[in-house]
């Protein structure tokens, strides 16, 4: 009987302490992320690409013509060759059960005008518009 208090009276005591120090950070990590959403977010120099993909294409521009779902020789009747190209993986690639179309995509890029950015079928290949990024900057 003497072995069986000297073990459950330790262990008791560590999950008790266990429990309330869980408690107490979930409590402060709680009241930091309530702040942390009241606070607006920084906009710095930095943020260009997020501030490129938001800038609304003006009325005239020949960008509004290209729309999601056409493919690459739409855009190339609409807007000609790019000025470079650049194909990278999708995030979708690694999925280790991921069924569906998308493999990798490919970025259009004009100088001048912005970017346009395809989604590349990895059954059949072919290229389908998914965004377009107006950026006057673009080099």
């Amino acid at each position: 009987m003497k072995i069986f208090e000297t073990l459950v009276i330790p262990v008791a005591l560590v999950a008790l302490l266990g429990c309330a120090n869980r408690n107490s950070s979930n409590a402060s990590s709680a009241s930091s992320s309530s702040t942390a959403q009241q606070q607006p977010p920084a906009n710095n120099a930095s943020d260009s690409a997020q501030a490129a993909s938001t800038t609304p294409i003006p009325k005239g521009h020949v960008f509004e013509k290209v729309k999601y779902d056409m493919t690459d020789a739409q855009v190339k009747q609409i807007l000609g060759a790019p000025t470079s190209t650049q194909a990278y993986v999708s995030g979708k690639t690694f999925i280790p059960y991921y069924y569906g179309t998308e493999g990798s995509r490919e970025a259009w890029y004009y100088k001048g005008k912005g970017q346009i950015v395809f989604s590349r079928n990895r059954w059949n290949g072919t290229l389908t518009v998914i965004e377009v990024v107006y950026d006057p900057k673009q080099q």
